[in-house]
């Protein structure tokens, strides 16, 4: 797969309420000591250009190894038409051809399981970097759409007692009337596509916030074990003019590998981790411990503020 440039990246993501686990807290001190650990895929943005077409897609044959009755969908995507029904992920199998199918139904994100469909009123924008998860529960129809780290729709007795199959094909932009094909160039999704992943169960609420707070350019999807990965998805068939072009967060990855360094050198001359503590960054975040017999609780404020309430420690 050739790459190229180039992909333009959210700044910065504002946290609220935001409740991070130990799992989290330890892969932060890891990066911290070690570096930045990135997957094949870190920075690989999935292109899919205008003009609308039947072209352009990736395929991916047989995504999942076993049945799924609980799933997790989380990703970036920004997507340049907000007008009909224009989908990004379409499943299908031999059979069933939207057996998961998730994307804009003009102004309304819509999604289909089994040809069964469940709409948000949540309205998605044009040309916007977007935050997207998406839970569902066989058992109980639950499901939980959160956007941008906010969860904005909850319902429940969407397909219950439905299972996602095995043995299809997983298509981002183009939609599946047909098992692998007759695509409509009007339902084609135009857009860029980022760190995509499923996994095989419904996370709670918090798990879904540890995901957006990973961020754009973070690396600790891989430690929360994705039944299917970004990593796997890069792995398809590029079809058309669909394209895997090259972000920037191998810049913000270079910074952070250098503040690693310096925080080594600040350690070994007897300073505090990250050597960008002080009293005013924990005075504006005192509602915020890390020590060995305190977690993190809330934090409200941008990613750097957070990184240094991480370090910090008050005895």
């Amino acid at each position: 797969v050739s790459t190229q440039s180039t992909g333009e990246f959210p700044n910065s993501i504002q946290l609220s309420s935001t409740q991070l686990n130990l799992k989290m807290i330890l892969v932060g001190l890891v990066v911290a000591l070690l570096g930045p650990i990135y997957s094949d895929a870190y920075n690989n943005i999935l292109s899919l250009p205008a003009p609308e077409n039947t072209e352009n897609y990736l395929l991916l044959d047989d995504p999942f190894q076993a049945p799924l009755t609980e799933l997790t969908m989380c990703a970036w995507y920004r997507q340049a038409y907000n007008d009909t029904g224009r989908y990004f992920l379409s499943y299908a199998v031999p059979g069933s051809s939207n057996e998961l199918l998730i994307g804009d139904a003009g102004g309304e994100l819509r999604i289909y399981m089994d040809d069964k469909s469940w709409t948000s009123s949540y309205d998605p924008q044009e040309n916007v970097w977007t935050h997207i998860c998406w839970t569902w529960q066989s058992e109980t129809g639950n499901v939980v759409l959160q956007i941008d780290g906010v969860v904005v729709d909850e319902d429940s007795d969407f397909a219950t007692g439905e299972t996602v199959r095995t043995g299809g094909a997983m298509i981002f932009g183009q939609e599946q009337d047909s098992f692998k094909g007759d695509f409509v160039k009007s339902q084609s999704w135009l857009g860029t596509l980022y760190n995509l992943n499923i996994w095989n169960r419904a996370m709670s609420k918090e798990d879904l916030n540890l995901v957006y707070t990973d961020g754009f350019c973070g690396s600790g999807i891989d430690s929360m074990n994705p039944t299917l990965s970004w990593d796997d998805i890069m792995t398809g068939e590029l079809k058309g003019a669909a394209s895997v072009i090259t972000g920037t967060c191998n810049d913000d990855a270079a910074d952070a590998a250098d503040n690693a360094a310096d925080a080594a050198d600040d350690a070994d001359d007897g300073a505090l981790p990250c050597g960008t503590y002080n009293t005013t960054c924990w005075e504006q975040l005192n509602t915020v411990r890390f020590d060995d017999s305190n977690s993190i609780g809330f934090i409200q404020g941008s990613v750097e503020m957070a990184k240094r309430a991480c370090f910090a420690t008050k005895k």
